[in-house]
């Protein structure tokens, strides 16, 4: 994205309870569309500073930054919903934010902090902001927060006929470490396994603890 003077300036608001991809996507495709900077923040509460879904959340937000090719990524740990609000009215004054994109579930969290809607309470606060919703709950190939428990650590191994098998106990050799999110319409380990690596991601389908590398990565959802 070309850095050019302008008075349009995105940003795009994500957090982790409502973290999606398509969020970032939208909102890099409308910061191209009205030739803006494009700015993405990523709130988290510090009590998840150690929480495995968020390391997993942040990778993936930066490396689809880098790709979509935003201008700057930004994240702050917050302890209240008001210091978030005021962090996000502070970035939007500074940055000369004009377009504000966010997941449209944070709405009904803040009904009971604000008794009212967050749309109308950004608009007073920021009026000269037009506000963005994405749908949290939207289905794409990658998302992860919908539909799948929690992640937790797990590793991958080679059996004897050269499989990735998904484990949670220690195998002294042959391992992918990573994080694993069952599906939550059935008891058995099926889901997704994701690994790291230099802060790439590889995304691996699960099928009764046997794993295969997924035809959906990244760059090719995003791209």
């Amino acid at each position: 994205m070309k850095h050019i003077k302008t008075r349009e300036n995105t940003l795009i608001v994500l957090e982790l309870e409502t973290y999606n991809l398509d969020v970032i996507r939208r909102g890099v495709k409308l910061a191209t569309l009205i030739n803006g900077l494009c700015y993405i923040i990523f709130y988290a509460k510090k009590i998840d500073e150690f929480n495995l879904n968020l390391s997993y959340a942040l990778i993936e937000a930066k490396k689809a930054s880098e790709l979509l090719k935003a201008d700057e990524f930004i994240f702050k740990f917050y302890k209240y919903d008001k210091e978030f609000i005021g962090d996000l009215k502070k970035h939007i004054e500074s940055l000369e934010i004009t377009q504000l994109v966010l997941a449209r579930d944070i709405e009904s969290r803040l009904n009971e902090i604000f008794y009212g809607s967050y749309s109308n309470f950004l608009l007073k606060k920021i009026p000269n902001t037009d506000l963005h919703f994405v749908s949290s709950s939207s289905n794409s190939e990658l998302k992860i927060s919908w539909g799948y428990d929690s992640g937790i650590s797990g590793i991958l191994y080679k059996n004897n006929d050269n499989q990735n098998i998904l484990s949670f106990s220690r195998v002294d050799k042959n391992t992918i470490p990573g994080i694993f999110f069952k599906c939550k319409s059935t008891d058995f380990n099926n889901g997704i396994f994701i690994h790291f690596k230099s802060e790439e991601l590889i995304y691996y389908d699960v099928t009764d603890n046997l794993a295969t590398k997924s035809q959906f990565q990244l760059q090719d959802y995003l791209l």
